[in-house]
This record gives C-alpha cells, structure tokens and sequence, in this order.
C-alpha cells in the first residue's frame, strides 16, 4: 500500500524542514512550499491525500484556505499548524471543513495523530487549543 501523500506549507523554513522531518517515513511529503499561491498551485498539481498548513500563510489563510482547497481539490484532506490558541479560529477553521487543528508547540507529540485521523475522516484538535473552545 503507497504512503499517503502530504504537502506541506509555512513561511518558515526551519518549521518547515522540521514538519518534514516528523512526517517522512509514514507519510511522503510530496512539497513543501512558503506561500499560499505555492500551496495552491502545488495542491492542484500533485492531488496529496492531506495538506498540513500554517494557519496564516501569507496569501491564504484560515477559512479562505478551506474554502480555496475544497473547490480547487476536494478530495484533500487538511490539517492546519498554528501558535495562536483561540477558541474562535479553531471553531472556524473546522467548522469550514478542516479537519486538525494542531498548535506548533505540540507538533512533535500531536501532529501524526491529526494527520492519521484526518485520513481516516476524523478530527483533531490539540488539546490546549480545544480547551479554549
């Protein structure tokens, strides 16, 4: 069975390589871009079974980024990283049809989690995050 297909995206590289780094292995990391037009573009030209993203990445963000992918490839997954912890973007974000919702400082212990439930068709919400919902 072929590992299912991630592409990642942050306008930070060092996050970046370290998101790589957690997920090569189980999951292959199709790209890794620092832009929402790169996310787009590379999300509509590789089809990856799950987008991990910065919930801000610049020209995309939140549920504009939701939106955006499930018109452009609705059959992908999505998995949002972010350092804010408000109640009110998690809601939102899942609500537009996210399914995880991981805060950066709990990657290394919550993001394969989010991303193995989003595949399955389920969410995941850091738990620090959902205690503000």
């Amino acid at each position: 069975m072929p590992q299912p297909r991630v592409l990642v995206g942050d306008d930070n590289r060092t996050i970046l390589d370290r998101i790589k780094l957690l997920l090569n292995g189980e999951f292959q990391v199709v790209g890794a871009v620092e832009t929402g037009a790169a996310l787009m573009d590379q999300a509509v030209e590789l089809h990856p079974d799950i987008v991990v993203m910065d919930v801000c990445i610049p020209g995309c963000s939140g549920v504009s980024a939701v939106l955006e992918l499930k018109r452009r490839v609705p059959d992908t997954k999505l998995v949002f990283l972010s350092m804010i912890q408000s109640s009110g973007l998690c809601e939102d974000v899942m609500a537009a049809g996210a399914l995880g919702y991981v805060l950066k400082e709990r990657a290394s212990t919550d993001l394969l989690a989010a991303v193995r439930e989003a595949l399955a068709g389920r969410s995941y919400v850091s738990p620090q995050a959902g205690d503000t919902m």
